[in-house]
C-alpha cells in the first residue's frame, strides 16, 4: 500500500489534552487533492486511511480512535473523536462534532454545528445541519433531513424523506418516514408517523395520538398536544400554513357555504373517531 500523506511534526496543535499533526499529501488523492498538498490535522495515521481517496482538510481535527476511510472528507472545522467513523462518500465539514461510536457512512452529510453522538448512526443520503443532535442508537438514512435545533435519540429513526427541524424533538421507538415532517416544538416518542406535518403543541406516544388526511389541494393532519387537545394543521397547496384547536377550526368551518362546510363537517368527525376525543 502507497502511503497517502505524511505527519508534520513541526506543525502541530492540541485538542483536549491530545496533539495532533498536519498532513501533508505525497501523492495525488482525488480531482482536488494533489502531491504536496496541506491537510487538516490527525493524531497519528490510525486516523486516516491511505488507501481510496479519503481526506482530512482544513482546520478539521480528527484523533482519538477516530477513523476517516473510503472515499470520505473532511473539512471546513470539524472535530472527530472518541470511536466516531466516517466512511464510504460521507461527507463531514463546518464546525460539526462528531464523536464517542457515532458513525457516518454511504452518501450523508453532515455540516454546520451539528453534533453526533453515542451510538448514532447517519447514512444513506441523509443530511445533518444547523445546530441539530443526534445521540444514543438514533438511525438516520434515506433522503432525511435534520436541522435547526432539532434533536434525535433513544432509539428513534428517521428515514425516507422524513424531516426533523426547528425544535423538535424525537425520542424513543419512534419512526419518522414517508413524507412525515415534525417541526415546531413537536415532541414524538413513539409511533410510526409516515406522512403529514406534525409541528406547535404535538405530544405524540403511539399511533393513537395522531391522524393525516391528504387530499388534492390541501392536507390535514390532527395531533395531539401536551394538554391533551387536538390541534390542526392545514396545509394548502398555495402555501397557506395554520394551525387551529380543533374546536377554533370547527367554529370556522361552520362559517363556509354549504357545501364546503359539509366537507369539512365529514372531516372532524372522521378526526374525532380516530382519535377518540
Amino acid at each position: 500500500m502507497e502511503r497517502k500523506y505524511e505527519l508534520l511534526t513541526d506543525q502541530s496543535q492540541e485538542f483536549h489534552n491530545t496533539k495532533v499533526y498536519r498532513i501533508r499529501a505525497l501523492r495525488d488523492v482525488n480531482d482536488y487533492i494533489k502531491k504536496g498538498d496541506f491537510g487538516g490535522y490527525i493524531e497519528s495515521e490510525n486516523n486516516l486511511s491511505h488507501e481510496g481517496t479519503c481526506w482530512v482538510d482544513d482546520a478539521a481535527i480528527v484523533c482519538g480512535k477516530a477513523r476517516v476511510k473510503d472515499n470520505a472528507m473532511v473539512y471546513d472545522n470539524p472535530r472527530i473523536y472518541g470511536h466516531a467513523i466516517i466512511a464510504d462518500n460521507a461527507v463531514v465539514s463546518g464546525k460539526a462534532y462528531i464523536y464517542d461510536f457515532a458513525l457516518v457512512s454511504e452518501n450523508a452529510t453532515v455540516f454546520e454545528n451539528a453534533h453526533l453522538e453515542d451510538h448514532c448512526h447517519v447514512h444513506g443520503d441523509a443530511r445533518v445541519f444547523g445546530t441539530s443532535e443526534i445521540s444514543d442508537n438514533a438511525n438516520i438514512y434515506g433522503n432525511s433531513a435534520i436541522f435547526d435545533n432539532a434533536m434525535v435519540y433513544e432509539n428513534a429513526i428517521v428515514e425516507k424523506l422524513g424531516v426533523v427541524k426547528e425544535n423538535a424533538r424525537v425520542r424513543g421507538n419512534c419512526r419518522i418516514t414517508g413524507i412525515a415532517t415534525i417541526s415546531s416544538n413537536a415532541n414524538i416518542e413513539g409511533g410510526i408517523i409516515d406522512d403529514g406535518d406534525i409541528s406547535e403543541h404535538a405530544f405524540i406516544r403511539s399511533n393513537n395520538d395522531y391522524f393525516s388526511l391528504l387530499f388534492i389541494d390541501f392536507d390535514i393532519t390532527a395531533y395531539r398536544s401536551f394538554s391533551d387537545y387536538i390541534y390542526i394543521n392545514y396545509n394548502r397547496n398555495d402555501n397557506v400554513h395554520l394551525v387551529f384547536r380543533l374546536e377554533e377550526f370547527e367554529k370556522n368551518v361552520k362559517k363556509y357555504k354549504r357545501k364546503i362546510r359539509k366537507k369539512y363537517m365529514h372531516i372532524i368527525k372522521i378526526i374525532k373517531s380516530e382519535l377518540k376525543k
